[in-house]
């Protein structure tokens, strides 16, 4: 079956079930308690909605900037993982997508 992250309207990454849970998951690990809100607006779909995706879709830029730095810092921590070089791969493609977001040059900037 699978799931989706969705970065915007022309950025969209479909993964496997066992891809999209790995990533999904470790990229909620990295919100701060200060960006509840925005982990909640991107992963409404999958927890209130039963859907099989998150989307960034919906974010201002502020609230972009929260969701990249929450994905790069899984990335970061995924590294140090055993598992990393199986999951290269996707964390390449995921990152691929974010970039190609407007959003991500303004999000980039701050940190």
């Amino acid at each position: 079956m699978g799931g989706s992250i969705f970065f915007s309207n022309g950025a969209q990454l479909p993964l496997s079930t066992q891809d999209f849970y790995y990533v999904v998951e470790r990229v909620r690990s990295q919100f701060n308690s200060s960006e509840m809100g925005v982990k909640e607006k991107v992963y409404l779909p999958l927890d209130e909605q039963g859907m099989t995706f998150i989307s960034a879709k919906p974010l201002n830029k502020q609230d972009f900037s929260s969701f990249s730095k929450a994905v790069l810092n899984a990335r970061a921590a995924a590294q140090a993982e055993e598992s990393f070089s199986r999951f290269e791969g996707v964390w390449n493609l995921v990152l691929e997508r974010l970039k190609q977001d407007p959003r991500f040059e303004s999000s980039v900037k701050r940190y």
